[in-house]
C-alpha cells in the first residue's frame, strides 16, 4: 500500500508543478542577474514583491505571490480560502450560469478556480482508487489502482458536483447572511468583544458544517464503491443518514485524522523555522521538507479512507 500512496504523492507533485513552473519562470526572469538576487535569498522584500506584482498584474499566478508562502502561512491562507468559500463560490456561480442562464460564463472562473476543478477531477480518481484498494484482498498494482479510480470516476465526479452545490448554497444562503447580520446585530454594542465572539462562533459553525459535509461525502464514496451504486444524489443522502446515525463514531474518526494533520503541520512549521533559508542548498532542503509533509498528508488521507471503510463495513445498516 505504501507504493500506492507514493504514486498518489507523485501525482500531487506533478499537479503542484502547474503552479510552480510558471511562477519559477516569472521569478527567474525578474531576479536572475539583478542586485536583488542575493538579498532575496536572505529574506523576502515586501517592496520588491509589490513592484513585481504591479509589473505582472495581468498574471493571476503572480498576483497570488505574497507572504502566505512562508512558514505556517500556507495553512492559514488555505484555511481562509476554505472558510470563506473562495473556490466554491466561483465554481458555484459557473454552475448556476449553466443551469439558470443556459450559458458557459467562463469569465466567472479564474485560474485558481480552474485549478480547483482540476484538483477535484484528480481527487475523484485517487479517492476511488484508494477505497477500491483497501476493499480488495491484495495490494493492487498501479494499473489496477488507476483502473479502479476510472471505473468509479463518473459517480464520484457527480458526487463532487452535488457537494459543490450544497457548499455553494450554504455559503450564499447561510454564511453570507451571518456576515451581513453580525455588524447590524452588534452596531450598538459598547464593546468589541461581542462581535469578536460572534465571528468566532460563526467560524466554528462553518467549520463544523464543512466537516459534516466532508464526512457525508466520504461515506457516500465508500457506499458507491462497496455497493456499486451509480446515483450520486442517493449515495450522498445515504452518507448523510449514516453520518447522523453514527455521529460520534464518524465524527470522532474524522477529528482523529484532523488532529494528526494538525500535528504534521506543527512539525513542519517547527522544522521549517529551524533551517536558515539563506542559500540554494538550504532552500532545496526546505522544498524536500515540504514534499515530505505532503507525503505524510497523503498517508493520513489514505488512512482516513481505510478507517471509514472499516467503520462502514463493520456496521449494520
Amino acid at each position: 500500500m505504501p507504493r500506492i500512496v507514493l504514486f498518489a504523492w507523485l501525482v500531487n507533485l506533478a499537479f503542484g508543478l502547474i503552479l510552480a513552473v510558471p511562477m519559477l519562470q516569472k521569478l527567474d526572469g525578474a531576479i536572475r542577474g539583478t542586485v536583488m538576487e542575493e538579498p532575496l535569498l536572505e529574506r523576502m522584500d515586501e517592496n520588491w514583491v509589490q513592484t513585481f506584482k504591479t509589473d505582472n498584474e495581468t498574471s493571476e499566478i503572480v498576483t497570488m505571490l505574497d507572504y502566505s508562502i512562508l512558514g505556517y502561512a500556507p495553512f492559514l491562507r488555505h484555511s481562509e480560502v476554505v472558510m470563506s468559500g473562495g473556490i466554491v463560490r466561483p465554481l458555484g456561480m459557473f454552475l448556476k450560469g449553466m443551469i439558470t442562464d443556459f450559458e458557459l460564463q467562463w469569465t466567472r472562473m479564474g485560474f485558481v478556480s480552474w485549478l480547483g476543478l482540476l484538483y477535484v477531477v484528480v481527487g475523484c480518481i485517487l479517492s476511488a482508487g484508494f477505497i477500491s484498494a483497501f476493499r480488495g484482498e491484495y495490494p493492487p498494482t498501479i494499473a489496477e489502482f488507476l483502473s479502479s479510480g476510472m471505473i468509479s470516476f463518473g459517480p464520484f465526479f457527480r458526487l463532487a458536483v452535488v457537494s459543490l452545490i450544497l457548499n455553494y448554497l450554504f455559503f450564499v444562503g447561510v454564511v453570507d447572511w451571518l456576515n451581513r447580520g453580525i455588524p447590524s446585530w452588534t452596531e450598538n454594542s459598547p464593546s468589541e468583544t461581542t462581535p469578536f465572539i460572534l465571528y468566532m462562533v460563526r467560524n466554528a459553525f462553518v467549520f463544523l458544517v464543512l466537516v459534516f459535509f466532508t464526512i457525508s461525502a466520504d461515506y457516500a464514496k465508500v457506499r458507491i464503491v462497496a455497493e456499486s451504486r451509480l446515483s450520486a444524489l442517493a449515495a450522498f443522502g445515504s452518507g448523510v443518514i449514516f453520518a447522523v446515525r453514527r455521529f460520534w463514531t464518524t465524527f470522532s474518526l474524522a477529528m482523529l485524522f484532523a488532529l494528526l494533520t494538525f500535528a504534521a503541520m506543527g512539525l513542519y512549521g517547527f522544522f521549517e523555522s529551524a533551517f536558515p533559508q539563506n542559500g540554494y542548498w538550504s532552500i532545496l532542503l526546505l522544498v524536500l521538507l515540504q514534499q515530505l509533509f505532503m507525503a505524510v498528508r497523503m498517508f493520513i488521507r489514505a488512512a482516513t479512507y481505510a478507517g471509514e471503510l472499516e467503520v462502514y463495513s463493520g456496521t449494520d445498516r
